[in-house]
């Protein structure tokens, strides 16, 4: 039987190294080395960013918990409203008006006759006010000529 001759390359790398000795990197050492060092600062630069995510999921976690907290508190109170003037105290039985009492309710009273007629002099804040002093609702968002039409 023949024996095959090894090559030269192979008799190298089998050879054993002796302890306490190391072996020069050879250029795929270092290529390697540099794979793995580029390699773990990626792995770095996703863990700090998979933090980062982490963190503003949880903040929006949070805002939407508030957001659905502060959504059924003012359902509850648009339902505590609109309960209320179905749930209106009686009516008065009229009483026998004199004379005197009828034309008192046809004039109008002071304060209505003081209150001035807004015009587009009026600014958009003092139309709301106004509005607000006469009890009326969803006008914070409305334009100018609305407010006007509304409170004229």
């Amino acid at each position: 039987m023949a024996t095959k001759k090894k090559s030269a390359k192979s008799a190298r790398s089998d050879k054993a190294v002796k302890p306490g000795k190391t072996v020069k990197p050879g250029k795929e050492v270092k290529q390697l080395k540099a794979t793995v060092a580029s390699l773990e600062g990626r792995l770095e630069r996703a863990q700090a960013k998979s933090a980062a995510l982490k963190e503003q999921a949880r903040e929006a976690r949070a805002e939407a918990a508030a957001a659905r907290k502060k959504n059924a508190k003012l359902e509850k109170k648009l339902a505590k409203r609109s309960a209320a003037p179905a749930s209106a105290p009686p009516a008065e039985p009229e009483t026998a008006q004199t004379p005197e009492t009828a034309a008192a309710a046809e004039e109008p009273t002071a304060a209505s006759a003081a209150r001035p007629t807004p015009d587009a002099s009026w600014t958009v804040a003092r139309l709301r006010a106004e509005a607000r002093e006469r009890g009326l609702t969803g006008m914070s968002n409305k334009p100018k000529a609305d407010l006007l039409a509304a409170l004229g």
